[in-house]
């Protein structure tokens, strides 16, 4: 039996992020107005070239060349054990952490924070929706850091990465 603890992390915070109703993409159209930025949709498709479910150093994502700008990954930092209650192969916390990479022309970098606002807000009010019904094994504590890194040099603009970190109970389940 495979444990899938941070599997089923992943894989429900994709599926909330991607709804066409309630995910990222709606949540920041609706935003784009009271921050006064223009919102960009995320294709959270595997085929995808703006989304992965990775880890890429900040300082490396232009020449790994893996994603498009905007561009998004999704993947796991942590996970602990916390060994109780016995006879349950896992149980314990898993972090999840959502890396938003947006580009920026000559000139968007004198003001990134309406921007990296937004993108902020509408991760958290998808992530944080009451109506999200999280599966068998999967708690969201609602506990979220978020982590600005400063604009980046690149060939022709700049790009600014945006870390948002969830942790989650998770527990091994029957399935």
């Amino acid at each position: 039996m495979a444990l899938q603890y941070r599997k089923r992390v992943r894989d429900a915070a994709v599926a909330f992020l991607a709804d066409p109703d309630t995910g990222f993409n709606p949540a920041l159209q609706a935003l784009a107005s009271t921050y006064g930025i223009l919102a960009f949709p995320i294709d959270f498709t595997a085929a995808s070239r703006n989304f992965a479910q990775c880890f890429v150093e900040p300082d490396r994502v232009e020449d790994s060349r893996l994603l498009d700008f905007p561009g998004v990954t999704v993947y796991t930092t942590e996970a602990e054990d916390v060994g109780e209650p016995r006879g349950i192969p896992y149980f314990g916390a898993v972090i999840l952490a959502i890396d938003f990479y947006v580009r920026l022309r000559e000139g968007a970098e004198r003001n990134t924070e309406d921007l990296m606002d937004a993108v902020e807000d509408a991760v958290l009010l998808t992530l944080n929706n009451p109506d999200n019904v999280w599966p068998a094994g999967v708690l969201f504590g609602r506990k979220s850091k978020s982590v600005r890194m400063a604009v980046q040099p690149l060939k022709d603009g700049f790009h600014q990465l945006i870390r948002i970190e969830s942790q989650f109970g998770s527990a091994s389940i029957s399935l």
